[in-house]
């Protein structure tokens, strides 16, 4: 009898361990057994996994613990699958095991972009003119430890050349790792105001903005999902005179050379399902920032910035979603000049709707909001063409979203030229988005903003 109730306990336990509302008593994890990880090595894996050999668990909390270790592995964005699984070997004692399959993480591509802020103001106006190309390298996880290289070349509308690398983990823990920067960046054209929310630019057969910048910084991340930054940078502008002359207030005391230090601390909270296209979690964000230490004959820079972001998702139901998101940023100081304004119109900072527009100022607030409907939720295939499972194994999703934004930049040096500065910015309309492997998205989105502007723009990030 004993036996036969083991055989059937065996039989049904799996099943326990994929329905979260069965309880059950403790059970003990024994081993746990990775493959796939052809490069990836084994403590880096471990540092993401919420359990370890000889933790005593409810089928409940194993079963929360094998998500949330999967949504960490995945994050590392060095894995394009990873499936955890209970291995049952006696009444009290499980196996785990855990299989990957590893990202092609070497990559020197020929580089095409947009020299404008978004493809939707290049669209105005397309030219060659407003491209940039060159190469881009990008190597990570060499010795499997998610070091990463970066290194840009490219010309064209805008020149940069930068180099970029971040370490593996320091310490015997893996919470501490250092990451540096240091680039050079010029352009024949250059903003040196904003009419009607429109960027006014000057442009010359010369170089009429450089800078150069360097940059180092520390990670803390004591646990899974709080991140410390502590960055230390120094940057060194050129400018040329006639921007000064066209807009005195577009460097300090219309300086044609620009040269500073600065220090930021950033503290970061992810609990994210999935960083490139989120569907779950929570992520919030703070950083302080200086730019002018008062030290190396950069006293000419003051300026104080803080910075604040925070992201809800939630799935509703069966397919459905909801997000919502809050950017905010104030800035202070004596030095609040256009050539480092950037509001809304830049970054993620944008209320939909407003794409072709600039709203400079030195406090904004973003407010953004979405409900989307799973036209094809995530299915995986494999392209049996393709030898290499780095790249036939693909997963994609379809999603239909409405959304309604708001926003408002406040500008003290307004001068009448700009109406939408200091004032209520609503935008609102319907998505779609298409999402698949290696965090490609593509969203296309038809919006409509208070002035009654109706556009289609494109985008290639999660919306929130």
């Amino acid at each position: 009898w004993r036996s036969l109730f083991f055989i059937l306990w065996m039989a049904v336990a799996g099943q326990l361990v994929a329905d979260a509302s069965v309880p059950s008593g403790l059970i003990t994890i024994g081993k746990i057994r990775l493959s796939g990880n052809e490069i990836t090595r084994p403590e880096l894996i471990y540092r993401e996994l919420m359990f370890s050999p000889g933790d005593s668990l409810t089928i409940r909390q194993l079963n929360h613990l094998i998500d949330e270790s999967r949504q960490n592995l995945l994050n590392t964005r060095i894995f394009n699958f990873v499936e955890i699984k209970p291995l049952f070997v006696s009444e009290q004692t499980i196996d785990v095991s855990v299989v990957f399959v590893e990202r092609w993480l070497t990559w020197v591509v020929p580089l095409l972009e947009l020299g404008e802020r978004n493809l939707n103001e290049w669209m105005e106006r397309p030219s060659l003119s407003g491209l940039n190309y060159g190469v881009y390298a990008y190597l990570a996880n060499i010795k499997g430890r998610n070091e990463r290289l970066k290194l840009l070349l490219k010309t064209g509308y805008r020149d940069k050349f930068s180099l970029a690398f971040t370490s593996p983990y320091l310490n015997p823990s893996m919470s501490l790792r250092i990451g540096s920067e240091a680039g050079l960046e010029r352009s024949r054209r250059w903003a040196y105001t904003t009419q009607d929310n429109k960027q006014v630019f000057y442009k010359h057969s010369g170089f009429v903005f450089q800078q150069y910048a360097a940059m180092l910084y520390l990670d803390y991340r004591p646990a899974h999902f709080t991140t410390h930054r502590l960055i230390g940078g120094w940057q060194q502008f050129h400018f040329a005179d006639t921007l000064t002359v066209l807009n005195p207030r577009f460097s300090p005391d219309q300086r044609s050379r620009l040269s500073f230090m600065s220090l930021a601390y950033q503290l970061t909270h992810d609990r994210r399902d999935l960083i490139a296209y989120p569907l779950n979690g929570l992520f919030w964000e703070f950083r302080l920032s200086r730019m002018g230490l008062g030290f190396f004959g950069d006293d000419h820079m003051d300026q104080t910035t803080a910075e604040a972001c925070v992201r809800i998702y939630h799935d509703l139901s069966d397919r459905w979603y909801a997000a919502a998101g809050l950017n905010a940023r104030w800035s202070d100081g004596s030095t609040l000049t256009y050539f480092n304004q950037k509001a809304l119109g830049f970054d993620h900072n944008l209320v939909r709707g407003y794409e072709n527009y600039v709203i400079d100022g030195q406090q904004f607030v973003v407010a953004k909001s979405n409900v989307k409907y799973a036209l094809l939720p995530q299915k995986t295939k494999e392209l049996s063409f393709i030898r290499n499972e780095k790249f036939s194994l693909i997963h994609y999703a379809l999603y239909l979203n409405v959304f309604v934004d708001a926003g408002m930049s406040y500008d003290r040096f307004t001068d009448g030229k700009n109406p939408l500065n200091n004032a209520l910015l609503l935008g609102g309309g319907l998505g779609l988005d298409f999402v698949t492997y290696y965090d490609s998205v593509l969203r296309v989105e038809c919006a409509m903003n208070k002035l009654g502007e109706m556009g289609v723009y494109l985008h290639l990030t999660a919306p929130i």
